[in-house]
């Protein structure tokens, strides 16, 4: 029984089943880190000054082109804060040492011959 579990232990280190199981979870919390923060939505804050508008729709300029003349982004609300980039920037740093720690474990193998 005992050699058994010693053989079961030893393929498992063999093909490192840990350390790429750990690389694959980390992986998809990357993925999913991405996806919310690309989610994150901005909201600009748009002023338009009325009696420009008013004048140019009146002079038979399209709405959406007197828009452009006539209205600014004031302030843009919203989108990633400060802590949650941090947080993103930390979570995708520490795969460097993820990876690292992965090339780096299992068993070093010696040349016979």
């Amino acid at each position: 029984m005992k050699e058994r579990i010693l053989s079961i232990a030893e393929m498992i280190d063999a093909y490192r089943i840990a350390p790429r199981a750990i690389l694959i979870v980390y992986g998809f919390l990357v993925w999913e880190i991405y996806i919310w923060f690309k989610s994150l939505e901005t909201i600009a804050k748009i002023q338009c000054q009325e009696d420009i508008f008013f004048k140019l729709i009146q002079n038979g300029i399209d709405v959406n082109k007197a828009s452009e003349i006539a209205c600014v982004v004031i302030e843009v609300v919203g989108g990633p804060t400060a802590q949650q980039t941090t947080f993103v920037t930390a979570i995708v740093g520490l795969s460097t040492a993820i990876i690292g720690l992965y090339l780096n474990s299992g068993r070093r193998w010696e040349k016979k011959g």
